[in-house]
């Protein structure tokens, strides 16, 4: 894995979070009309970041932490955790590559970025109060 660096500029950003919220917007808009074809009004364009491997589903939150994506998928996880199931934390590179995974042990509910310390974290219940973080960087 690559050494930490130092977060972009916002305008070097702009595109990026762009695709971000275009791939959100796709989702929903297939969820409400499977037949429709999305569409965006220039200057934006509409392209896929990146696809869910290996069965993972229902992203919920999306944050940018340093020069990666992460994206918290829930996985159908019972939302207390009851059902010992895990949800899937994935790390993306900026071009949509994978750059590593982390399983969390039970209902992930949210991303944050810690200011301050640009730690990331992830509650998850069934121990919300829990902050879990993710290794940093070398």
């Amino acid at each position: 894995m690559t050494p930490c660096r130092r977060l972009p500029s916002p305008a070097r950003l702009r595109p990026v979070v762009s695709k971000i919220l275009a791939c959100g917007c796709l989702a929903a808009l297939q969820a409400v009309a499977s037949h429709a074809a999305p569409a965006v009004k220039p200057p934006y364009q509409l392209s896929v970041f990146a696809q869910s491997e290996n069965g993972y589903s229902q992203p919920d939150s999306i944050v940018q932490w340093q020069d990666s994506i992460v994206v918290g998928f829930q996985n159908h996880v019972a939302k207390d955790g009851s059902d010992g199931k895990s949800s899937t934390i994935v790390q993306y590179a900026l071009n949509g590559r994978v750059q590593r995974t982390f399983s969390v042990p039970g209902h992930n509910d949210g991303l944050h970025v810690i200011a301050g310390t640009n730690d990331l974290c992830w509650p998850a219940t069934p121990m919300p109060s829990i902050c879990r973080r993710a290794p940093r960087c070398s």
